[in-house]
């Protein structure tokens, strides 16, 4: 089955056909699809693996144009930082978003988002692997704090984005 077509460019402005499809339980595959000469090719697509398994996630994010160029962008979820990193709350993965071409992939934006509180975070590319997010509930109020990593270990508090939710919003402000 099939859960989206998209018409849209990849990085060199070549014109492309976008398909996201079901990828195990909950994820989305991308096969990107461009004309090559006499013939359409899925310049996503592994001859070891039979798929276009590079574009695969574990989550239902779709391709869009994360960094404003003209072309879509892959979005590939980073792997969680684990216990060792969050004590309290749970991880908010970010996320890298990809430009392809024929030939290569190349990181074009950083981002984390929390879909249920409707925010997204643009970061700085070389900030990739360099923080972690962690999400938590304080009654009403929900929180998701951003921390500069370290190696092993979470260092500096960054900043905070804080939802208020339910019928207390005006009493929580």
């Amino acid at each position: 089955s099939i859960l989206r077509i998209r018409a849209a460019h990849i990085d060199d402005m070549q014109p492309a056909v976008f398909i996201e499809k079901p990828h195990r339980p909950s994820g989305i595959i991308t096969d990107v699809i461009v004309w090559n000469d006499d013939h359409l090719e899925n310049i996503t697509y592994s001859g070891n693996t039979g798929d276009s398994d590079k574009t695969a996630r574990a989550y239902e994010i779709y391709c869009e144009d994360a960094d404003a160029d003209g072309a879509l962008e892959i979005p590939l979820p980073n792997a969680p930082l684990g216990a060792n990193f969050v004590s309290e709350g749970q991880e908010i993965p970010g996320i890298s978003w990809y430009g392809c071409s024929r030939e290569k992939y190349t990181l074009k934006a950083y981002t984390f988002r929390l879909s249920g509180e409707k925010w997204n975070v643009s970061l700085p590319l070389d900030w990739q692997n360099r923080c972690i997010a962690v999400y938590h509930k304080q009654g009403t109020v929900n929180v998701s704090t951003f921390y500069g990593r370290k190696e092993d270990a979470i260092s500096e508090e960054i900043f905070s984005i804080i939802a208020v939710n339910g019928e207390n919003r005006e009493k929580n402000m």
